[in-house]
């Protein structure tokens, strides 16, 4: 019976692995990051935009650098998880430097939405949510976070994975 329980464990652990990994690469592509982004027909005209996280080599190819330009700061967004990975709880910080409106979703590993953490049109500011599965009645592991910012009718998605040691 003790031989049985392992192999279902093992299997499990291994398919919560294979589907982590299968969603890896759909979460790091649809990761938007920030650059400061050089104009090719006017070096003059240099500012930060959001770029999808596979379009970052054309853009340092060409002399662009990763993170908001200097004087810009104004339009940038910052998203930090920590700890992470954690033991019973993170926190969710960010700070807004315009109105936006804020959409945080816990995913499973099979992309399956768990919970609506934020759905809220916020104010320039920094901001703080804690979070801990159990809280919310959800089960401990490996999660998505996806934070969606509406800003003048532009939209962009967030995406941080979330590791629960417990």
């Amino acid at each position: 019976m003790k031989v049985e329980g392992k192999v279902i464990i093992r299997r499990f652990l291994v398919g919560a692995i294979l589907a982590a990994l299968m969603l890896l690469p759909f979460a790091m592509q649809a990761q938007k990051i920030d650059v400061c982004h050089t104009s090719l027909s006017d070096s003059e005209n240099v500012h930060t935009i959001e770029i999808e996280r596979n379009a970052l080599p054309q853009h340092l190819e060409h002399g662009d650098y990763l993170g908001a330009c200097k004087g810009d700061e104004d339009n940038y967004f910052s998203l930090k998880v920590g700890p992470n990975p954690y033991f019973e709880r993170t926190f969710i910080k960010y700070t807004l430097y315009e109105p936006a409106n804020i959409r945080m979703e816990i995913y499973d590993q099979i992309g399956k939405r768990l919970k609506v953490l934020v759905n809220a049109d916020l104010e320039p500011g920094k901001y703080q949510h804690e979070f801990n599965a159990s809280d919310y009645g959800i089960s401990h592991g490996i999660h998505f976070l996806k934070v969606v910012r509406i800003t003048q009718g532009k939209e962009f998605v967030h995406f941080e994975r979330l590791v629960d040691l417990h």
